[in-house]
């Protein structure tokens, strides 16, 4: 890292401890792990636009982001492998006020039924917010869209 140069601060949460502490262990025999910051959050529910709705806690996430704004956010989680799994429709209810005007949302696992009807929802709920959608109309495993909006509302 160049000197002057502010690190990108990554965040990364997990509702597992045992998927954190694999995910510290594996960034850290790569010697990664300074640049991550790992935090457990809890499933918990959320009340969004649409009802209320099982996601990371916010609290531990806010606390990371120590004030900063995001410019990337990878939703890769809580899993949404069937039903009974709470899915990745709330994370983006829960972080949104800390997403920066532009933000690069990017979701994955796209394919599974659960994270196509989550971004149904997102568009619907949030409209104009979300620009350039990629992958949307395709059987893609990604589906990447820009944020606008003013962070903190």
């Amino acid at each position: 890292m160049k000197r002057g140069i502010t690190p990108p601060r990554i965040v990364s949460v997990e509702h597992s401890l045992e998927w954190l502490h694999i995910a510290e262990k594996r960034l850290r025999s790569h010697e990664l792990d300074r640049y991550v910051h790992f935090v457990n959050a809890p499933i918990v529910p959320l009340e969004s636009a649409e009802g209320s709705v099982m996601c990371y806690a916010p609290a531990p996430i806010f606390e990371a982001i120590q004030g900063r704004n995001v410019d990337l956010l990878l939703i890769d989680g809580p899993p949404g492998f069937n039903l009974t799994d709470p899915g990745r429709a709330g994370t983006l209810y829960a972080v949104e006020a800390l997403l920066n005007d532009g933000c690069l949302v990017v979701v994955d696992d796209t394919h599974r039924c659960g994270e196509r009807l989550a971004i149904r929802e997102w568009k619907q709920t949030f409209g104009k917010r979300i620009r350039r959608m990629r992958g949307w109309l395709t059987l893609d495993t990604q589906v990447e869209f820009e944020w606008h909006g003013v962070p903190g509302r």
